[in-house]
């Protein structure tokens, strides 16, 4: 990872797994870190773990004004991790309010959160949004539905460098990635 000293970055879903690895690899790369979560304990929990690797901060995917004023603190690099792997179940079976609740968060979240950002990297000519998807996107899951689809969407919301001041967006398949990294 190049030198990020002096950026900031700011992690959606950042308190476990692949986030907080995020988190992890940003921080050792010198930027300064934020990181978000929706649950007040397990916040609490990482924060108190990850205290000097980067800032933790109660944020929802759902709450566009929330993430607004986390990313107008300032952001060089915008990963959209949070996500939600639920409803579980066949599409017939699953309650509509989780539907959209899943929607909300893995799929307007983070293109709220990206244009947000776009705007503000824009406007100083350079950042970094990726946002993370999954094999799902492209290999759907039986019973996963709403997942597969909002990952899949996430993969037509990524542009060159060009079209926006500097502003590059993309997409990754974490596990296209380590994939990857296994054959060397």
């Amino acid at each position: 990872m190049e030198d990020l000293t002096g950026k900031k970055a700011i992690v959606t879903g950042g308190t476990r797994g692949l986030g907080a690895a995020i988190v992890q690899a940003l921080a050792q790369a010198g930027a300064t870190v934020t990181y978000t979560g929706r649950n007040p304990r397990s916040l609490d929990l990482v924060r108190a773990r990850m205290a000097s690797v980067g800032a933790g901060v109660l944020c929802d995917m759902r709450d566009r004004a929330a993430l607004d004023r986390l990313i107008d603190t300032g952001c060089d690099v915008l990963i959209n991790n949070g996500s939600l792997a639920t409803p579980l179940g066949m599409l017939d079976a699953v309650d509509g309010d989780d539907i959209d609740e899943a929607i909300a968060v893995n799929l307007t979240g983070p293109i709220n959160a990206a244009r947000r950002a776009a705007k503000q990297m824009a406007a100083k000519g350079q950042g970094t949004i990726i946002n993370i998807s999954s094999g799902a996107a492209y290999r759907p899951v039986s019973g996963s539905a709403t997942y597969c689809v909002t990952k899949a969407v996430l993969w037509l919301c990524q542009h060159r460098p060009e079209a926006m001041a500097g502003t590059d967006v993309n997409v990754i398949d974490p596990e296209v990635c380590s994939l990857m990294a296994l054959d060397g």
